[in-house]
């Protein structure tokens, strides 16, 4: 565990995407939650969703995400949340594929339009995702894209069971 504590502090001094491995329950949000208090961006918002919980329904995960626009009301999203902060999506496989692809294009072009919008918003994220299990699974499956995978696997960390450290 102090290795990987170690690891958190070196990443933490880079802005880049973070995807976090582990059993539920071994403390991904945790670490997360680690990385951003040791980063240059430590004084702006962590901003946590949950993507596993029932309360979201798949189409309403990508106004979540985004925000939208109705006329001149505007409705803000995780992404604006986070500005220039953290957003973390726990259990990013459950991501819809719309949502996947809105995500995919967002990191691509480090901007994203709300739903119903007409106007680019410029992202300023460091995005960290969590996952109980390899996503190379529902690549391989066709349930995740490819492409948003390796955009995402930029720093993988994987957090072992406790069963493995029952010290802490």
């Amino acid at each position: 565990m102090q290795r990987l504590r170690e690891q958190a502090r070196r990443i933490a001094q880079h802005n880049t995407r973070v995807l976090l491995y582990g059993e539920p329950g071994v403390g991904k949000e945790s670490f997360a939650r680690y990385i951003h208090a040791r980063s240059p961006r430590k004084d702006r918002p962590f901003v946590r969703a949950a993507l596993a919980s029932s309360a979201i329904a798949s189409a309403s995960l990508g106004k979540l995400l985004f925000g939208s626009e109705e006329g001149s009301k505007i409705q803000y999203g995780l992404l604006d949340e986070a500005s220039g902060g953290v957003l973390y999506l726990a259990e990013i496989f459950e991501l819809d594929s719309d949502s996947q692809i809105r995500l995919l294009h967002a990191i691509k072009e480090n901007r994203f339009m709300r739903i119903g919008g007409s106007e680019w918003v410029d992202m300023d994220v460091t995005l960290m995702v969590s996952s109980t299990h390899d996503l190379q699974d529902d690549v391989a499956g066709g349930k995740f894209s490819e492409e948003l995978y390796y955009l995402l696997n930029v720093v993988p960390l994987m957090i072992p069971p406790l069963q493995e450290h029952a010290e802490d």
